[in-house]
């Protein structure tokens, strides 16, 4: 079988605090599937590595804080 590569959707917030407060940091509320990462600082949700075709027919809801 032959791996298939997507790319999830990029997120971003934002909000008006300043100075020491203003960095966001991402978080995952629950369980993250193996295959996806997501990076605190920039929010950015990457593959860790190519899905088989299987796990493309299974839906994946996260939620991000």
């Amino acid at each position: 079988r032959r791996a298939l590569e997507v790319s999830p959707a990029p997120i971003e917030a934002r909000d008006q605090d300043t100075g020491i407060n203003a960095p966001i940091k991402y978080t995952i509320q629950g369980a993250m599937p193996s295959f996806l990462n997501l990076d605190s600082q920039t929010g950015e949700i990457i593959l860790t590595r190519p899905l088989m075709d299987h796990e493309l027919l299974t839906p994946v809801t996260m939620v991000i804080k």
